[in-house]
């Protein structure tokens, strides 16, 4: 009977196969995308990325920081979320802790908003725009030590007191670099291109813009390229600096692992270009997209 043939033919042999093929290539889609989610969160250290979550998911990032200038060390942790509140529209909240004065206290807080659009497969561009809140007054505490006089020097009987040396300490406020400029109340924007070169390799460049209170408006710069190596290691090359004349630049080499999906670690390690910036910075980090 026709019914009964068709019914034959709708499960024989092959036509299974193409099933449980279709089913796995199904299958195969649904995890690859899980992946694919995975990376649009901010997974570079110092750069920011175009690609924001989609709308109703989020990201959160945790940040550890250690450097070293001369013979002084210091630290300081990250957190932030970023929630999608639309497609190419994303909202966070990013606060900073460190112990610069020899406490360990939060520094700053800064809320922004943050826009993003495809041009082409390849091209993302973006923007953010956020204010930082001061928490704490963070200045650099520095020691001197004035040679003094000598004191088998007869300077006559008008001389002040002979000190043979003395040592005193003052500290500054760290608003010198667009790309360190915690403490401080300013307004912080970042201007986006997110460029993949080929399948394996991603280029993100941010030009950043800092207008201080009650200060001029500084730029810096950060530029950085990964590539992946397996199917859950990337390594990367990052830099950041002041685009003035003699100010602050580093450059970082850095792995980001993705031990499951969703989730991934970061660890850099880098210097400083010049005699303004750390001699050896070290970073971690967490991102876990939900």
């Amino acid at each position: 009977m026709p019914h009964s043939r068709a019914w034959k033919i709708g499960y024989d042999a092959p036509s299974k196969r193409m099933f449980i093929r279709n089913i796995s290539t199904a299958a195969a889609l649904v995890l690859m995308t899980g992946r694919l989610l995975a990376h649009h969160g901010q997974n570079f250290i110092w750069l920011e990325d175009a690609m924001l979550p989609h709308r109703a998911n989020g990201v959160f990032l945790s940040d550890y920081e250690w450097q070293r200038r001369d013979s002084d060390d210091s630290q300081s942790y990250n957190l932030a979320t970023m929630w999608g509140l639309a497609d190419g529209v994303a909202a966070s909240l990013f606060a900073t802790a460190g112990d610069e004065m020899a406490a360990t206290e939060w520094q700053s807080m800064q809320p922004t908003l943050h826009f993003a659009r495809e041009l082409n497969n390849a091209i993302h561009v973006g923007v953010s725009l956020g204010y930082q809140f001061a928490l704490s007054d963070v200045e650099h505490q520095h020691t001197h030590v004035d040679a003094g006089c000598d004191p088998d020097i007869d300077l006559g009987p008008d001389a002040p007191p002979c000190v043979p040396g003395a040592v005193h300490s003052h500290g500054h406020s760290h608003t010198h670099s667009v790309i360190h400029n915690h403490g401080i109340n300013a307004a912080v924007s970042r201007w986006i291109v997110r460029a993949q070169l080929s399948k394996n390799i991603v280029f993100v460049g941010n030009l950043i813009a800092v207008k201080p209170e009650g200060d001029d408006l500084g730029f810096g710069y950060a530029l950085g390229v990964r590539q992946q190596v397996t199917g859950s290691l990337n390594l990367g090359l990052e830099s950041i600096g002041d685009i003035e004349s003699g100010g602050e630049r580093a450059v970082m080499a850095a792995a980001y692992w993705e031990p499951v999906d969703l989730l991934i670690c970061k660890f850099g390690i880098g210097t400083g270009l010049n005699s303004r910036s750390a001699d050896l910075i070290v970073r971690t980090g967490l991102v876990w997209n939900f």
